[in-house]
């Protein structure tokens, strides 16, 4: 009975060593745009036991050394990095290895190889080990026992080919000199933390760390505006990453928002054309690029404004473009002032008769002048609101947006936005409960009734 408990005893560290040295790759969150990643597993490859497989328990070697018989150590390992993102660009990607032990180590040269077949972390010996390329990463030495070695253009093709990554080896940069002389002492090697080196003192296990670029916000796509009266409502989709809005209108700032739901009501917008724009604010205080633009027209007649300033004739044609389409009416564009100077600096009105042709206004005074200049006053008299041919949000077409298209929203809720495209208001490609939210915003009518 005691020699079966031994046994089984045995056989479960085993079974739990092997699980130990088959775990997943663990990625340590650090910043935004960096990731740790820790080694797969490793393993070290010993010339003298060319048969044996040496997982690494605590530490590896990498060099060359007499003391023990001549002996030539080399260290294999393999990061999974299949779970990173491929569309986010990588700035670089550095591989760290603490050295426990310079006591041999005569010179701090060594390089990497990327292997070029797979291998299995159990069956690995010196005398099975898989290809790998002739040419290396040096290592470099940054402080005392800790070697960095640039990884950035094997990741970056790990990241996209999978299949490429095969692990990497590391080994002594004059290794096969080392050996024929072997003149500089007893040894020539390190040894180094592997990933089960014990955690007594922080020594560092071997990791990655990956760099990303700062992720430069998408700029909103869907800002939609809708005029009543002399108030315009806004409401947008925040982007990933964005904390808050700055509103514009015709390029001036308005005011910045954080609104969870992303909405703004403009109040006492003067009569005109006005385009409305967003940018979002991340928590570092960047701004986003230019949303889409959004246009309204209030109903009114704007201020005059000036406008073609000419040398004056006893009479001046100026092409006006008269006839102009807003929100699909007719709408008729004419001077409503002219003044005359002498110098272009003092204006005074002029008596006028202005002839209205098929694109040109012509301007005829009624008494001679010696005026040098002429300016004209425009006015466009605006006849209309902008109302888009389908309301956004006006499922039945009614012309409003009220319960009944919240009732038709919800009947695809948690369905995917192909079945109903124009029920995915925040075109996250699913109608869910959010969809409804931001429906309720764009009711024409208090409380959604109709």
């Amino acid at each position: 009975m005691k020699t079966n408990i031994k046994a089984l005893v045995t056989a479960l560290v085993v079974i739990f060593l092997l699980g130990t040295l088959s775990a997943p790759a663990v990625a340590v969150p650090t910043e935004d745009n960096i990731v740790q990643i820790e080694v797969q597993f490793d393993n070290e490859l010993n010339s003298k036991a060319p048969d044996t497989v040496r997982n690494s328990f605590g530490y590896t070697d990498i060099g060359v050394s007499k003391l023990y018989g001549n002996e030539t150590t080399r260290y294999i390992a393999k990061i999974d990095v299949s779970f990173l993102d491929p569309s986010r660009e990588i700035t670089s990607a550095i591989f760290v290895l603490d050295r426990v032990s310079n006591t041999w180590d005569l010179d701090n040269e060594y390089y990497l190889c990327q292997i070029d077949e797979p291998w299995d972390t159990n069956n690995i010996t010196w005398n099975n080990q898989p290809n790998f390329s002739g040419t290396g990463i040096e290592g470099i030495y940054t402080n005392y026992g800790i070697f960095k070695f640039d990884f950035t253009n094997l990741v970056k093709d790990w990241v996209i080919n999978s299949d490429s990554n095969n692990g990497f080896l590391i080994m002594k940069t004059y290794e096969t000199e080392i050996e024929n002389e072997l003149n500089k002492g007893e040894a020539n090697c390190g040894s180094f933390v592997s990933i089960n080196y014990s955690t007594a003192g922080g020594e560092t296990r071997p990791y990655l760390e990956i760099n990303y670029a700062s992720q430069e916000m998408e700029p909103v796509s869907d800002l939609y505006a809708r005029a009543k009266d002399t108030k315009v409502g806004l409401t947008w989709t925040l982007p990933n990453g964005a904390v808050s809005t700055n509103v514009y209108r015709d390029s001036d700032f308005l005011v910045s928002t954080t609104s969870t739901y992303a909405t703004y009501l403009d109040q006492n917008v003067p009569p005109g054309e006005h385009t409305y724009m967003v940018r979002c604010i991340d928590e570092t205080g960047e701004e986003s690029s230019d949303s889409n633009l959004a246009m309204v027209i209030i109903a009114g007649t704007p201020p005059p404004v000036f406008s073609w300033i000419e040398p004056c004739n006893i009479y001046t044609t100026f092409d006006f473009g008269k006839e102009e389409t807003v929100s699909g009416m007719r709408t008729t564009v004419s001077p409503n002032a002219v003044e005359t100077s002498a110098d272009g600096i003092s204006w005074t009105a002029a008596v006028y008769t202005a002839t209205a042709e098929e694109s040109f206004v012509e301007i005829l005074f009624n008494e001679p002048t010696s005026a040098q200049y002429i300016r004209v006053h425009e006015t466009k008299p605006y006849k209309s609101i902008l109302i888009e041919e389908t309301l956004l949000g006006d499922f039945n077409g009614d012309g409003i947006v009220c319960r009944d298209d919240l009732n038709i929203l919800m009947e695809y809720r948690n369905q995917p936005a192909g079945i109903f495209p124009e029920g995915d208001l925040d075109n996250d490609g699913m109608i869910t409960v959010l969809d409804a939210r931001k429906l309720v915003l764009l009711c024409t009518n208090p409380r959604c009734v109709c």
